[in-house]
């Protein structure tokens, strides 16, 4: 039996209650700079080898030369099965179910780029994601009654960023956080695979980011920096069937 959907207006907090477990920590990327990654980003405040020091501490601009960027592409192959029983009968059977590679491969790119304006100034561009990926389980999974069958998010942070160098040891920096989101789920009804929700929106919110940098001497430099939250309120629509309808 098929239940006709309709649209609706979808709140974020409908979005985010439905989509927490598949939007979890699992969906969070580090992939915003290679450099940074190899080193498992330690000491990524005080460390201004390449233009990527934006999305970790703006004021590290002040060391980079004239001009200086850097870019890059991570490939993400992710290799995730899962095993479990389903209750659907009635009454309840534990029936077992499993699935393979819910999550497929993906790209994730960063750009970067800084110039000095004067001996004291220097500005710069990162474009950089912090969450995405996506899960997708096998139709017969689904009709087992799993929570969720399709699962997406897709963020891009814009960070425009500037260094001032007050003296040969101190430099200070700031940066605003412009991150648009976009995120999908749907999920069918067991044995049949109707379809029971698919939710959709986006948002974009703003934030900021600031730190400072000091060199002691030739051999000891010190970093900190911090980045605020952002707040997205996740807006779309949502077509429901079944018993939601």
């Amino acid at each position: 039996m098929k239940y006709p959907p309709h649209t609706q207006t979808l709140s974020a907090a409908l979005l985010l209650s439905l989509s927490a477990s598949s939007f979890g920590a699992g969906f969070q990327l580090a992939e915003r700079s290679a450099s940074g990654l190899g080193r498992a980003f330690s000491g990524e405040a005080a460390i201004a080898d390449d233009a990527s020091i934006i999305a970790s501490n703006p004021a590290g601009m002040s060391l980079l030369d004239d001009m200086s960027f850097a870019f890059g592409v991570s490939y993400i192959n992710p290799d995730v099965d899962v095993t479990g029983t389903s209750l659907i009968a009635n009454p309840p059977t534990a029936t077992p179910s499993s699935d393979r590679d819910i999550a497929p491969t993906a790209f994730v790119p960063y750009f970067y780029l800084s110039k000095r304006i004067n001996e004291k100034v220097t500005v710069g561009m990162g474009t950089f994601t912090s969450f995405g990926l996506k899960s997708d389980y096998s139709t017969d999974f689904v009709k087992l009654g799993s929570l969720s069958d399709y699962s997406e998010i897709t963020t891009v942070t814009m960070n425009p960023s500037i260094a001032y160098q007050m003296n040969d040891q101190l430099s200070l920096g700031a940066g605003l956080s412009a991150m648009y989101a976009k995120g999908q789920i749907n999920s069918s009804l067991p044995l049949t695979g109707d379809n029971l929700f698919d939710l959709e929106g986006d948002d974009l919110a703003f934030g900021y980011n600031i730190g400072l940098l000091y060199q002691k001497n030739a051999t000891t430099r010190f970093g900190l920096h911090f980045r605020s939250k952002v707040d997205l309120g996740i807006e779309g629509d949502a077509a429901l069937g079944g018993p939601l309808n």
